[in-house]
């Protein structure tokens, strides 16, 4: 999606930058305040694709977009040279909300990874291109410059626990840097060996599961659930004047410990239920978020590609190309860390490891 083009098209319709007085959003909506509301073009709005629905109510003229309303009402700012403001509580549109619970779940799962998509998908091409140019010969993976062309394909999804961290807390409205922090932990160095070792491992005397976190995902985003739950009851409970550090330090210790002992095994158990659906999850949930569809009938495979040519233009196509790029690399990388993981717990038979 083009939100330039999308953020023009809305201040057009709605009569011009001349005719907004302020503009804010909320977690699904662009809410104008406008001048003169009578010269807004609420027809053409709901025929904008992009938009999902325009509502007038309360003396604001909203403009529903979903989970990508922050990046398009930069778009806006920008456009328009209005002054930026902090994203408002949307409680009554909550409340009007008639999806169904599998519906809203799914967009908040969309909203965490959405962010982190350039990110792994910058990251994971790079790593194919490595491979291919060694397959090649035209890189030595034994020489200095391989090991730091490695670090650059390798840190977004080792420190995959921190990203998901940051976009996560936004979702569940939490402190973004203790949920980063609490990430840290998955992946920090003393920790990660700790749990390699051969010693068993204890927290308080409770046992910890010796599980490898790097890279993972499940067990990060249910920490900072968990996280954002600790914090909203310590901020109710705790007094105004030591807010300031006992909120970060039981968001921390708390969920720090719930996810080591309890919510990281649960999260390790179903992260490992086959890397294939991971792969496939996250190239539908890019084709999902660009809004591919396709044009023709066929069996699914890449010689059902050109069926995705159609529309104004190409994009379609290249989105659809990219979304089969991101599942296969992502079904690679996580097939290569499961196995490694395995290898190493001794779960592989001997014919797998020699092949």
């Amino acid at each position: 999606m083009d939100f330039k083009e999308l953020a023009a098209s809305i201040l057009a319709n709605v009569g011009g930058k001349e005719n907004v007085d302020k503009v804010v959003h909320c977690a699904t909506r662009l809410r104008f305040t406008l001048k003169d509301e009578t010269k807004a073009q609420t027809d053409a709005l709901k025929k904008t694709k992009g938009v999902l629905s325009v509502i007038n109510a309360g003396g604001q003229y909203q403009v529903v977009i979903g989970p990508d309303v922050p990046q398009v009402y930069q778009q806006v700012i920008a456009l328009g040279g209005f002054e930026s403001a902090a994203p408002v509580e949307d409680e009554k549109a909550a409340k009007e909300d008639h999806r169904s619970k599998l519906s809203r779940v799914l967009e908040s799962i969309a909203s965490i990874f959405q962010p982190i998509i350039p990110a792994i998908t910058g990251a994971g091409l790079l790593k194919a291109f490595m491979a291919l140019f060694v397959t090649l010969g035209w890189l030595d993976n034994t020489t200095q410059t391989y090991t730091i062309l490695n670090a650059f394909a390798d840190s977004a999804f080792y420190f995959l626990p921190i990203l998901l961290g940051a976009s996560a807390a936004r979702s569940f409205k939490c402190n973004q840097y203790v949920a980063m922090a609490l990430g840290g932990v998955l992946v920090y160095p003393q920790f990660i060996t700790l749990l390699g070792g051969e010693e068993a491992v204890h927290l308080f005397g409770l046992p910890v599961t010796q599980a490898s976190y790097s890279s993972s995902v499940v067990p990060i985003l249910l920490g900072v659930w968990f996280m954002s739950i600790v914090e909203h009851l310590v901020q109710k409970i705790s007094p105004q004047a030591i807010k300031f550090f006992s909120v970060p330090l039981a968001s921390i210790f708390i969920a720090g410990t719930v996810t080591v002992l309890v919510l990281g095994p649960i999260g390790t158990w179903i992260g490992d239920l086959i890397a294939a659906m991971v792969g496939g999850g996250v190239g539908g949930l890019y084709l999902g978020i660009t809004g591919v569809g396709r044009y023709a009938a066929g069996s699914p495979g890449l010689l059902v590609l050109p069926t995705y040519i159609g529309g104004d233009g190409m994009g379609n196509f290249v989105n659809a190309c990219i979304g089969t790029v991101i599942a296969m690399v992502v079904s690679f990388l996580v097939c290569f860390v499961l196995y490694t993981v395995w290898e190493k717990q001794g779960k592989l038979d001997e014919s797998e490891t020699n092949a």
